[in-house]
C-alpha cells in the first residue's frame, strides 16, 4: 500500500484556499456552511485515494477563533500513524529551543561528536574530523537546513527523549513519538518514530 503523510492533498488547491479564507472571515452561521462545504469538497479526493490504494489523511484546523479559544479540528481519512522521516526533527528542535529559553542550555554550548555518533544518510558531520566539539547552534542548523542525521542524533543525547515526550504531551500531540535515533533499530511500537496528520 502506498502511503502519504499529508496535511492537505487536493488537486484543486484554489478551492481549499477559498474555503480556508472563508472560515477565517465569515460570520459564524456562514462558517458552519463553509466548513461543511470544505468537507464535501475533500471527500472525493479521499475516495479517489482509497480506490488507488493510497492511504491519505487530511487534517483541517479552523483558524477563525480567538488565539486562546478552542479551535475546531477535523481529521478526514486514515486515522493510522505514518513514518515521519525527518519531520520528527521539528519536535527535537522545539524541545531544544524550549530548554534554551528556560536557561537549561545555551546555543553556544558544545557537544562532542564521536566516531560512534556517525550514521548514514545526508549530512556533513560524517565527513569531518572526529572527535570534535560542535555548538548546539550548529548542530541545530545542520539538522534543519540539510537534515544532517549525525547532528540530529547528537542533539537527541543532549535534549533527551523524556523532554521531547513532555513537550509533545503539553502540545496535545498524542500521536507523535520520537523514540529512536536516525538510522536506529526500530522495535515497534514502543521504540519507533511516528506521527499523524492531526
Amino acid at each position: 500500500m502506498k502511503t502519504a503523510a499529508l496535511l492537505v492533498c487536493i488537486k484543486n488547491y484554489r478551492l481549499a484556499l477559498t474555503c480556508v479564507t472563508c472560515l477565517a472571515f465569515a460570520p459564524v452561521c456562514a462558517q458552519e456552511i463553509q466548513w461543511q462545504e470544505m468537507h464535501e469538497a475533500l471527500t472525493p479526493h479521499l475516495i479517489s485515494a482509497q480506490q488507488e490504494n493510497v492511504r491519505l489523511t487530511i487534517a483541517i484546523l479552523d483558524l477563525s477563533t480567538a488565539p486562546n479559544a478552542a479551535r475546531r479540528v477535523a481529521v478526514l481519512g486514515s486515522p493510522q500513524t505514518y513514518p515521519p522521516a525527518s519531520t520528527i526533527k521539528m519536535l527535537l528542535l522545539a524541545t531544544l529551543m524550549q530548554q534554551v529559553d528556560a536557561g537549561v542550555l545555551r546555543l553556544s554550548d558544545t557537544a562532542i561528536v564521536e566516531e560512534d555518533d556517525i550514521v548514514g544518510g545526508y549530512g556533513v558531520l560524517q565527513n569531518e574530523p572526529r572527535p570534535q566539539p560542535v555548538t548546539l547552534e550548529r548542530l541545530a542548523q545542520l539538522m534543519v537546513t540539510i537534515s544532517d542525521n549525525t547532528a540530529t542524533n547528537v542533539l537527541v543525547d543532549v535534549v533527551g527523549y523524556p523532554a521531547m515526550q513532555t513537550l509533545a504531551d503539553a502540545l496535545a500531540l498524542q500521536d507523535m513519538q520520537f523514540a529512536r535515533k536516525m538510522f536506529g533499530t526500530p522495535n515497534p511500537p514502543a521504540v519507533e518514530n511516528y506521527i499523524t496528520a492531526a
